[in-house]
């Protein structure tokens, strides 16, 4: 049998329901490797994939959990060749995989894997009647043994941010399982208002469903009322007034940020930061990096990352440029205390909103 495999990236070049299209058509291989910066979708899928294969009346016996971080190579063999019970397949998750990574010797060279080839080389001989789940961190070496022996023989997926369609249809489906709906459109605008991850949008989600309580539909009313918009979103909105040449609204939410009780220097370095992210989004689109690469490159969301883009076609480089110089003028005055400090802020406000 000739194997291969597919590496997937979520969020750049696979959507998210495909991925769950081959569970549902029961096109699952027996061994994977997920990894990534969304952690609740890994869990999503791992559960997936135990609720397809495991009868719950033995889920005791055929689905079994192995610690990463300490992995004894004959319990992942005993748990791995132990056959179902009274069920077609089993599946074993390792949970916090330590072994993608190379170690050093004494002399900084590299050495192997932690000395885990044996655990390479038995991953191209698991049973069929296995499914081997290796669940690691953020990043994994893709120079290691292990990651390079489920090259060969399983499917890799990192989870990372989702593009703004799958994202919305993330949402929807959420809320669906809670007995809510949502229009995508008022999908798209609570991610408007989280500037985290998936964590962050599920824990938004769960307040809006208990506030809604016996109530079926989730409304943008209920979002803008439960869900408080976090600094990030609040300086970004900030700045496209400004691109507006709208002081005024601008300065309203200034106020809003002073009243919620933001720090001025604080607000002062989040505007800089969002003119050093359209410099850098002008400069990599220049490059001709894709929206996504951008997305991933600035640690944006897609949605976060269009906007930025989109926003920084206003301007020229020069014209970015010299805001940060001003804001770096602004931050000295307030440090000197040649200028109050929200003196300072809505001076640059305006003075960018004029330009």
């Amino acid at each position: 049998m000739i194997s291969f495999c597919k590496v997937i990236y979520l969020g750049d070049n696979l959507k998210y329901n495909s991925i769950i299209s081959d569970i549902e058509s029961n096109n699952i291989r027996n061994l994977y490797l997920f990894y990534g910066s969304e952690t609740i979708l890994i869990r999503d899928m791992v559960l997936k994939i135990k609720n397809k294969l495991i009868d719950p009346d033995f889920e005791s016996l055929n689905f079994i959990k192995l610690d990463g971080s300490n992995l004894d190579y004959d319990a992942l063999i005993n748990a791995c060749e132990t056959l179902p019970f009274m069920n077609g397949r089993k599946v074993v998750v390792i949970e916090d995989c330590q072994f993608f990574k190379h170690s050093k010797n004494e002399k900084g060279s590299r050495k192997g894997d932690y000395g885990n080839s044996d655990i390479a080389g038995y991953l191209g001989r698991i049973p069929e009647t296995t499914v081997l789940i290796l669940v690691a961190g953020t990043e994994v070496d893709k120079r290691t043994r292990i990651y390079n022996a489920i090259k060969k023989n399983g499917d890799i997926t990192e989870f990372g941010m989702l593009k703004d369609n799958e994202l919305v249809s993330w949402i929807v489906n959420g809320f669906k399982r809670m007995g809510k709906k949502i229009s995508p459109s008022d999908a798209l605008h609570l991610t408007g208002r989280i500037s985290g991850n998936l964590e962050d949008i599920q824990n938004e989600m769960n307040k809006l469903a208990s506030y809604v309580g016996e109530g079926t539909t989730v409304t943008r009313q209920d979002i803008d009322t439960v869900v408080h918009k976090s600094l990030e979103m609040n300086i970004f909105q900030l700045v496209d007034s400004v691109s507006a040449k709208s002081p005024g609204s601008a300065l309203i939410i200034l106020n809003e940020l002073l009243l919620d009780g933001e720090p001025i220097p604080v607000v002062l370095v989040m505007i800089a930061r969002q003119y050093r992210l359209l410099l850098n989004s002008k400069l990599l689109l220049k490059k001709g990096y894709s929206r996504t690469e951008i997305a991933k490159k600035l640690a944006l969301k897609p949605y976060i990352a269009s906007k930025m883009i989109q926003l920084s076609n206003k301007y020229s480089e020069a014209q970015i440029e010299c805001r940060l110089r001003k804001c770096l003028d602004a931050d000295a005055a307030i440090k000197t205390g040649t200028m109050d400090q929200r003196t300072a802020v809505e001076m640059l406000i305006v003075d960018f909103a004029k330009q």
